[in-house]
């Protein structure tokens, strides 16, 4: 309780020191530090709690070592250190910009991201980074592998508990921390709500894990007030939380299977009336559900695009990648090994019992479910971020599959070491094209910078209207949005620019092109091969506008 006080009285003097408080988060940051509250009151009988171990499994001091946390943290960064130079990409420029505009941290709390997200905590953590590190990019690459860390440490914890077992819990962990498809997620700064929303997720469920096999009554009940909490804090990170009441049940009923019906009602009670107060709240400050717009359609109901996900676990392959460097005959030699490694999946599937099958596998689905109307993977590996939090289940089930091998858990050793070395050696790889990307995206912000000098040195007032700008690279994000903002960044001021693109509610270039422009207005057009910006049109000069209204 002594810990809980202090917080008590540190958010008091907090609260008290804040400047004006938005209409919209007036009674919302009492409910974010009830959460923190709640999880911080519980702190002592959690990690009191012990982590079950299979019966039969020795392992000598030296294996113990080598399979504990500290080395599951150092394994998770190594094949992402060299995202530490890939800086801002894409929506990072929009988020800082939006940031460092925002004097408060109550108006970072009430502050929607880009518009058009209600994630209060992710708004916070980038609110912290603008005044920690100036808005230097490496600070937050720091941020996010640290964080990321602390994610596969939890996935860690979580495997002894459910699998029983050191070395299965380990093998989880470290697939699913280095696995290629984590690379969007850790080296885009933009997905650090995939990390914050993923770190709570696993702190509510190790909470609920603890609050159903302790037998202490008051034990059980600040166990279960701390994964309410955390759940409270993971849905104001990012909507990928929305499913976890879902999980709940599962966690219960398959996971659990001598809990009481009373006992899993209370639990999915408890998660439920957080859930709708956090719906009550989203729908009142953005006056509707926000998000995306337009992706919701018949075939939503359908988990196709988790089905996709479940696959590009199997075969995270950045197709892009091998045929921009002329290696499409890698491809099918990843092709090879990576369904070798299914083939010995599937026949250890019957070495688990089907109750434990169905449980990582129903997992995995549910808490699928709001990624279900969104996009699955590309060639490229775009949209893996996704995956994030979902594909914990399927790392769990690999690790259940290496203990399940018996007395010999040596035996699946040398599958496990190939598997978490390629995944490693592909991570690795990948992160190249990010770092590709960042460089792209300096020299089209340069461009931009030297191209509004230029026209500044006539003394007029100008708008310009740019398009062609690159969107990706190889699966990497560049300037899908946010342009102007990365160069009102760079000229540490507003920029007279506006990014023309095909995105709902922007003018379409074939508009531009076609109307009339007054003096002062450019389009400007970015020439990927000459690494500049060309005027397409002047509105001081005129110019001519090809048949069909297309910009010359």
């Amino acid at each position: 309780m002594s810990v809980a006080s202090g917080l008590t009285i540190a958010a008091l003097a907090v609260l008290c020191s804040l400047p004006s408080i938005p209409k919209n988060a007036v009674w919302t940051l009492p409910v974010a530090v009830l959460c923190l509250l709640l999880a911080a009151g519980a702190a002592r009988a959690l990690l009191g709690e012990s982590s079950a171990e299979a019966t039969g499994e020795t392992l000598t001091p030296r294996w113990r070592l080598l399979m504990s946390s500290p080395v599951v943290a150092l394994v998770s960064v190594l094949p992402f250190l060299h995202s530490l130079g890939v800086g801002l990409l894409s929506d990072d420029y929009g988020i800082l910009y939006g940031m460092q505009e925002t004097h408060s941290l109550s108006q970072a709390w009430g502050r929607h991201v880009l518009g058009v997200f209600h994630r209060p905590l992710f708004s916070v953590w980038w609110w912290l980074g603008t005044r920690l590190w100036q808005g230097v990019p490496l600070g937050y690459h720091i941020a996010s592998l640290a964080l990321h860390s602390a994610n596969a440490v939890l996935v860690f914890a979580l495997g002894k508990r459910l699998i029983g077992s050191r070395y299965g819990a380990f093998v989880a962990a470290a697939l699913w921390a280095i696995h290629p498809a984590r690379v969007e997620p850790v080296t885009w700064l933009a997905c650090s709500a995939d990390l914050l929303c993923t770190f709570f997720s696993l702190l509510s469920l190790l909470a609920l894990e603890v609050s159903l096999t302790s037998e202490a009554r008051s034990r059980r009940l600040l166990a279960l007030a701390a994964g309410v909490g955390a759940f409270g804090l993971a849905l104001s990170s990012k909507e990928a939380a929305l499913a976890l009441p879902g999980v709940v049940v599962l966690w219960a009923l398959l996971g659990h299977r001598k809990v009481t019906w009373r006992a899993v009602a209370l639990r999915v009670g408890a998660y439920g009336v957080v859930l709708v107060a956090h719906l009550v709240w989203r729908l009142s400050a953005l006056g509707g559900f926000g998000g995306y717009r337009g992706i919701f359609a018949w075939g939503s109901a359908l988990p196709s695009t988790a089905l996709e996900h479940l696959l590009g676990f199997f075969l995270p392959i950045n197709v892009a990648l091998l045929d921009a460097v002329h290696l499409a005959w890698l491809r099918y030699v990843l092709v090879v090994v990576m369904a070798a490694g299914m083939f010995w999946w599937v026949r250890g599937l019957s070495l688990l019992p089907a109750w434990r099958l169905r449980f990582w596998v129903a997992v995995f689905f549910v808490i699928s479910i709001p990624i279900w109307p969104l996009a699955g993977p590309t060639s490229g590996l775009e949209n893996s971020r996704l995956s994030y939090l979902p594909s914990i289940a399927l790392a769990w089930l690999f690790g259940d599959l290496c203990a399940g091998r018996g007395i010999g858990w040596r035996r699946s050793g040398g599958v496990a070491a190939v598997t978490l070395l390629l995944a490693a050696g592909l991570s690795a790889w990948y992160v190249t094209t990010w770092q590709q990307a960042r460089e792209s995206a300096d020299t089209v912000v340069a461009a931009g910078e030297n191209l509004v000098k230029d026209l500044e040195g006539q003394g007029r007032f100008m708008q310009i209207y740019v398009d062609g700008l690159p969107d990706s690279r190889l699966g990497a994000q560049i300037f899908r949005n946010c342009y102007p903002q990365a160069l009102s960044l760079a000229m540490g001021r507003p920029a007279p620019m506006r990014a023309i693109s095909r995105q709902e509610g922007a003018i379409h270039p074939d508009v531009i092109a076609a109307s009339a422009i007054f003096p002062g207005e450019y389009v400007v057009v970015w020439q990927e091969k000459l690494s500049r910006f060309r005027i397409a049109r002047d509105g001081w000069h005129g110019s001519q506008v090809r048949p069909g209204g297309g910009v010359p």
